[in-house]
């Protein structure tokens, strides 16, 4: 009887008695009032960013997969990727700023990669604005996801940023955060310099056999003699040719001269005129 009652969709009751089983129905939102549609709208909304929650934890964490996962796990992040670039898009599109912080607190370079790869061009700037207002209002001790999507975003797409004319008045505000950052940087590279030195000074005193037994990192050697009287002969040859150059040079115009298109070697004016 159940496998009857299986077969022909049906099943029993308490009582013995034969019921027909319920499927659901998918909600049709055009059918629902404008209200219970905005509600069923932002629970589906809400249930994606949860999903999207649980799998950046997945990539924040430190757990690798095993190997009898790895298939499965590769199919798991180009799906996630691809969630990601969309649910990224529909936040910059709308401001909403659940949507983004979700997205932009993974740190998995792979991820970020990937997403700011499917992420449309125009949308580039509106996230560099996005992550420079969380450096400026958000009070997180930890910005260095935020770092990591702006370096990948500007990484990615420099071709496309270095054609936008404006790019100086829409990212000022991010230039100038960076450069407040490391407008000290030259001094302090200078200043880390100077205390390696002191401590480099100070564990030779400490430790001098440590030092006495490092070999030199490059070593020069003198020039040997035979290497100097090559250069020798080689100047010597080319003093040579020069100098037979310029004595076929003033062969050459003696030549012309008597042939009557300069002066005679050796003669003047006078004994030219006496000549005639």
């Amino acid at each position: 009887m159940s496998g009857y009652n299986l077969l022909f969709g049906v099943k029993s009751g308490v009582n013995g008695s034969v019921k027909p089983f319920r499927t659901k129905r998918a909600i049709n939102f055009g059918d629902l009032p404008l209200k219970e549609r905005k509600i069923a709208i932002d629970k589906k909304s809400n249930k994606k960013i949860d999903q999207i929650s649980d799998i950046s934890e997945e990539y924040n964490s430190n757990d690798k997969p095993s190997t009898s996962e790895n298939n499965a796990g590769i199919c798991k992040i180009s799906e996630v990727e691809k969630s990601l670039s969309i649910l990224l898009s529909q936040g910059i599109a709308s401001g909403d700023k659940q949507k983004l912080d979700k997205v932009l607190s993974i740190t998995d370079v792979v991820a970020i990669s990937a997403t700011i790869n499917d992420l449309s061009i125009s949308q580039i700037i509106p996230l560099l604005k996005e992550i420079d207002t969380r450096f400026r209002n958000c009070s997180v001790q930890d910005i260095r996801p935020w770092i990591c999507w702006a370096h990948y975003a500007i990484n990615i797409h420099m071709h496309y940023l270095s054609t936008i004319g404006s790019l100086d008045d829409d990212l000022d505000s991010l230039f100038s955060w960076i450069k407040g950052r490391t407008s000290c940087l030259g001094k302090l590279y200078e200043l880390k310099g100077k205390f390696n030195i002191v401590v480099e000074q100070i564990e030779r005193r400490l430790n001098p056999q440590v030092f006495l037994r490092q070999e030199p990192l490059v070593s020069f050697s003198a020039d040997s003699e035979s290497s100097s009287d090559e250069f020798d002969d080689l100047d010597e040859t080319e003093g040579t040719e020069n100098f037979a150059s310029d004595d076929e040079w003033w062969e050459d115009y003696d030549v012309a001269s008597k042939d009557g298109y300069g002066f005679v070697s050796g003669g003047d004016s006078s004994d030219m005129d006496d000549a005639e």
